[in-house]
């Protein structure tokens, strides 16, 4: 019952938070499909077409996490997987939802089911990693300028304060400090659960190799999601610097994820607004832009919902 009224109270928010964006006379939901309409095809097949290409690096990045585990998967199944979860976050009131959804299907793929629903969490921290990193490089170009320096500090602060909390939480000298001892049995599994959990994640301190390699290639799906809303910016003709995308999607993305609203929507729309509309008054376009982003993501999401239908549990283990 509890959890019902928390997804109609996000439901709620986020379409109050979107009447609110729709209610200025440039951001009218009419204006908003004129603009849709008259995006420029070969901008948005760009868009979907480097999507796609996201996909699939994404998928070979978390087929490596698993490896890191000793978890053998073949592509085409990190693939099925990954497209379950992506078709689940279309559909969940949280924009992170569908990674749920995943730990637990490629839990049943491995005797080492929590360390393998675990890469799930790495994977999305360590993208998270990529995306501030590339904020907090454009902020050193962008902190001059007056408009854009609060968010540019913004970042800077979030990139350090991420990149700190990492390297204690890799030290086992620092968080054995943390350490406590609880007698009752209840807690006490919970507390083996957690150690595995951090086991999981301090394998990969041992393996920068493959560490730096994830690192990379999350850096490059993260300049393409920026790209992405790049094109579809050009597509809608919204002429705004490509610096400003490099600052402002890592800022979006990282507040979109906060789980007060509908999978995002609202909230993200309204941050399009505000950011975009420090360097450009074309208000309308930059919403405009956030919901096409959106949109394409969704369509191509839904494929997987055939996944889903057609998924299979596996008859043996992976290793």
């Amino acid at each position: 019952m509890k959890k019902t009224l928390f997804w109609i109270l996000k439901l709620c928010i986020s379409i109050g938070i979107l009447w609110y964006v729709f209610s200025r006379p440039d951001i009218s939901l009419h204006k908003i499909v004129e603009h849709i309409k008259s995006i420029e095809l070969s901008r948005l097949l760009i868009a979907i077409g480097l999507y796609i290409i996201i996909i699939i690096i994404a998928c070979l990045r978390w087929q490596k996490l698993l490896q890191g585990q000793r978890i053998y998967l073949s592509f085409l199944k990190t693939l099925e997987l990954h497209f379950i979860g992506l078709f689940f976050n279309t559909f969940m009131p949280s924009m992170t939802g569908g990674d749920v959804v995943k730990a637990y299907y490629v839990s049943k793929h491995t005797d080492q089911r929590l360390e393998a629903a675990t890469t799930v969490l790495i994977d999305r921290i360590i993208g998270m990693l990529a995306l501030l990193t590339i904020g907090a490089v454009a902020s050193l170009y962008a902190i001059s300028d007056p408009q854009i320096r609060k968010p540019a500090i913004s970042i800077m602060v979030l990139f350090l304060i991420i990149t700190i909390s990492g390297i204690i939480f890799l030290n086992k000298r620092i968080m054995k400090k943390f350490s406590f001892d609880i007698k009752m049995e209840r807690w006490q599994k919970i507390i083996v659960s957690l150690k595995r959990v951090y086991s999981a994640f301090y394998i990969y301190r041992s393996k920068k190799a493959l560490l730096t390699e994830v690192f990379l290639m999350s850096i490059v799906i993260q300049i393409m999601s920026i790209l992405i809303n790049y094109q579809i910016a050009l597509g809608l003709g919204l002429n705004v610097s490509m610096k400003y995308f490099f600052l402002f999607i890592p800022i979006i993305t990282v507040i979109s994820i906060i789980p007060i609203t509908f999978a995002g929507w609202g909230l993200g729309e309204s941050m399009y607004k505000y950011f975009f509309g420090l360097v450009t008054s074309a208000c309308g376009l930059a919403v405009t832009m956030s919901i096409i982003v959106r949109l394409s993501a969704l369509i191509l999401n839904l494929f997987g919902g055939i996944f889903y239908i057609f998924h299979k549990p596996p008859k043996t283990f992976s290793r």
